[in-house]
């Protein structure tokens, strides 16, 4: 009988497809094109699996913003929850770019953290702390609202119900400081809303000490 393949093999062979279609560019420059290939895949598989614990999964793996740098979107889903048009049901979810054979955090999600890169919060003024959210939907884009090509993330606060609360959020990836801010297109003026490093919360349920 052939030898049956092992779980790392077979999450690799399965993640290749991924690895082509997921791979988007700021550019349309087809020199930036990464190829699938065993050894990228597995870098990305192995950095999800690092940051994020053994149930991650790799969504997008490939020179993602248009650098020379690999990069992988990992997550942890929500599996009593389906995939949507309007995205994939997550409680935590990581930017990951590797540099130096070294991968660093670029973009962090989750439900108890929100949205956070190096410099802040993204796409908030203030923290509510009675919230009552289980997780976020993602999807993505290689274009972002105002039609201006980029890598493009769209969030979604996800009830405990399932269903999406509000409007996504639009976290871009802006050239000019390298790195994922909020980008905010019914706004005027339209563009990039920095990050707020300590914001004020909100009808806290924490009580005094």
């Amino acid at each position: 009988m052939p030898a049956k393949p092992s779980a790392t093999k077979v999450a690799l062979l399965a993640l290749l497809p991924l690895l082509f279609v997921g791979t988007v560019y700021s550019q349309s420059d087809a020199s930036n094109q990464l190829h699938a290939s065993d050894g990228t895949a597995q870098s990305c598989l192995e950095a999800a699996k690092t940051t994020l614990g053994p149930d991650a999964e790799v969504l997008k793996c490939g020179h993602l913003t248009g650098t020379d740098a690999l990069e992988t979107v990992a997550v942890i889903r929500l599996k009593q929850f389906e995939e949507t048009e309007d995205g994939v049901p997550i409680s935590k979810f990581v930017f990951l770019r590797q540099e130096k054979s070294r991968w660093t955090v670029e973009l962090s999600v989750d439900r108890k953290n929100w949205i956070k890169n190096s410099a802040g919060y993204i796409g908030i003024d203030f923290i509510d702390d009675s919230a009552d959210f289980i997780g976020y939907r993602a999807s993505f884009s290689d274009r972002r609202s105002d039609g201006f090509p980029g890598f493009t993330i769209y969030l979604y606060f996800l009830a405990p119900s399932g269903h999406n609360e509000g409007i996504a959020t639009e976290v871009a990836w802006n050239p000019l400081v390298k790195r994922f801010q909020e980008f905010a297109y019914s706004q005027d003026p339209v563009g990039f809303r920095p990050e707020v490093k300590n914001p004020p919360h909100i009808r806290s349920r924490k009580t005094a000490p």
